[in-house]
């Protein structure tokens, strides 16, 4: 055997060792919402390319993906996607590489059916969910996992005139569906949690009553808060991105 081709066989019996178990194939069709759907010709409505007429529908979905996605999944899936649950349970973690080479169809059907067996336990969300939102949160896992997603364009989030500021785009993209899209204003999900995450406004102080610096924004953005929901950022944002999300929260 050629070494090259050794080498292949080599690194895909390694891949499937190392994830110890195959996905289970999903039927040609399943039944959700009274219709029958075919897998293969699924596309979610909501993910399409970027355009600036597109902008405000594509980001009013987004940020409903992920209000859903904070409400329904978080406690087991973990805010970072990494299968670390509030519960301390381990569970599906995602990866960007694993969504991509998930189509659409199937990721629907997962999500809508749920799983029993082998491959884990997860209720099925027919019945809870709609179909539009299964393809918001679906929408919201791939933008998320997606570094090219995330830095779309930093102006998305700037007023029109305004100059552009990267810190509100990733908060209004990672932070307010706990902390409250604006200012001092109420979270979609932020009675979810204990201790409730904090309202951003002027003043803000720590739970030691603290007004914490830029640097130790930055920190707790980075590393997490221990015994909270606040989970550590480092994973999806680059420092400058913490930075420029600090420098944010300061300027409320």
């Amino acid at each position: 055997m050629k070494k090259p081709a050794a080498i292949l066989i080599a690194s895909i019996l390694f891949i499937a060792a190392a994830r110890g178990k195959e996905r289970p194939k999903p039927p040609k069709q399943f039944a959700f919402g009274g219709k029958n759907l075919t897998i293969t010709n699924l596309r979610n409505p909501y993910f399409r390319p970027m355009t600036e007429e597109g902008k405000p529908a594509y980001f009013a979905a987004l940020r409903e993906g992920k209000d859903l996605y904070y409400r329904h999944c978080v406690a087991c899936h973990g805010a970072a996607m990494d299968g670390r649950g509030q519960d301390g349970a381990r569970t599906q973690a995602w990866t960007h590489a694993e969504l991509s080479g998930l189509s659409d169809g199937y990721i629907f059907w997962r999500i809508a059916a749920g799983a029993v067996g082998p491959e884990g336990k997860m209720a099925g969300w027919e019945g809870r969910l709609s179909e539009d939102e299964i393809w918001k949160t679906v929408l919201w896992m791939r933008t998320y996992l997606d570094r090219d997603y995330q830095r779309l364009q930093a102006s998305a989030s700037a007023h029109p005139g305004e100059a552009p500021r990267p810190g509100r785009y990733y908060y209004r993209l990672h932070c307010g569906h706990c902390h409250g899209y604006k200012p001092g204003k109420a979270a979609p999900a932020g009675d979810f949690y204990s201790p409730k995450p904090p309202r951003f406004a002027a003043g803000f102080r720590l739970r030691s009553g603290k007004v914490p610096s830029e640097e130790e924004l930055a920190r707790i953005i980075r590393d997490g808060s221990p015994g909270t929901a606040m989970p550590a950022w480092k994973w999806t944002l680059g420092p400058d991105d913490i930075g420029e999300l600090a420098r944010y929260l300061k300027s409320l």
